[in-house]
């Protein structure tokens, strides 16, 4: 059989071999320029399948709890597209140049595959806003402010404060002037029967962040929950993977000890915040369904354990 022949069965065979890259984004890093800290928008990326066989998107995670992605469809056939959208909420972030990072995993659970999207802006550091994050625990009415601090003239102006938490109310307060900077408040007000979880959402002047959205959570105890981000552990090109543990509310994790099974090694991080990382590398083979546990200092979290084959 000549080289050309040969070819051309391993095309009838294997179609996505002429294809190259089975799903492809273009760009695959979406330059947001620059955008005012607290500024909350949608990212979009258009993906393409870009091999002769149907592809299944298995799973979209983020690199942090400040990025929400979603795929619109999660079967392609040859040559459909489809949109990933991550909506981005800069309040908690530092200034400067930030990069936000989705990963999809496609093809089988078997043998899956990534692909990574990138978002980078240029963020101003210019207001500070505090808490980041409005907590309430217990029944009962419970009241607090949101505090931003506007050094800049002119100062920033909230038009309206709403929040999507039925029995959560906003009101903005009256402008504090000093010499050197302007602090807006806005009353919060959560009711007796209030619950669940969403954002209080400011509209403003300002046409770098014309949104700023602040979470609300809400429990009515005290809550052990541990959350994983990504939401399963994914090993990149380099056999490794990188796992963020955090608990709703910034409360903290910090993890005593990881027994992880042969073939797997993992070094903890405190941080960032309140959060625990934990750095996983791939040494070899992994006998099937293996998992590593992750105990916590504080033993009323229990453990965790992860799937790592």
């Amino acid at each position: 059989m000549t080289r050309l022949g040969f070819l051309l069965v391993l095309l009838i065979l294997f179609p996505q071999l002429s294809y190259g890259q089975v799903l492809v984004a273009k760009p695959s890093t979406l330059e947001l320029g620059k955008l005012g800290r607290g500024w909350s928008g949608d990212a979009l990326w258009i993906i393409t399948n870009n091999s002769g066989n149907p592809v299944k998107i298995i799973d979209v995670f983020a690199s942090c709890h400040c990025v929400k992605p979603l795929a619109e469809k999660t079967l392609l056939g040859p040559g459909e597209s489809t949109r990933i959208k991550a909506t981005i909420r800069t309040l908690s972030q530092p200034g400067g140049k930030a990069t936000w990072k989705v990963t999809l995993t496609h093809g089988t659970p078997a043998q899956p595959e990534l692909l990574s999207l990138f978002a980078v802006a240029d963020l101003i550091a210019d207001l500070r806003i505090e808490p980041t994050i409005l907590s309430f625990r217990g029944s009962g009415t419970h009241q607090t402010t949101i505090q931003i601090e506007d050094t800049r003239t002119p100062p920033i102006q909230i038009l309206k404060a709403t929040t999507s938490v039925m029995g959560v109310s906003a009101t903005v307060m009256e402008n504090l002037e000093t010499t050197s900077q302007r602090i807006q408040k806005i009353a919060i007000t959560k009711g007796a029967h209030a619950k669940g979880q969403g954002y209080l959402v400011l509209e403003t002047t300002d046409n770098t962040r014309p949104r700023i959205e602040i979470p609300i959570l809400i429990e009515e105890s005290s809550t052990n929950k541990v959350e994983m981000t990504p939401s399963r552990m994914a090993w990149n090109e380099k056999q490794a993977c990188r796992v963020v543990l955090s608990r709703p509310g910034d409360l903290l994790v910090r993890v005593a000890r990881v027994d992880c099974p042969p073939g797997v090694s993992v070094e903890i991080h405190r941080g960032p915040g309140p959060r625990s990382t934990l750095l996983f590398t791939r040494m070899g083979s992994i006998p099937a369904g293996s998992k590593a546990r992750v105990v916590f200092e504080k033993a009323e979290l229990g453990v965790l354990d992860l799937e790592v084959d």
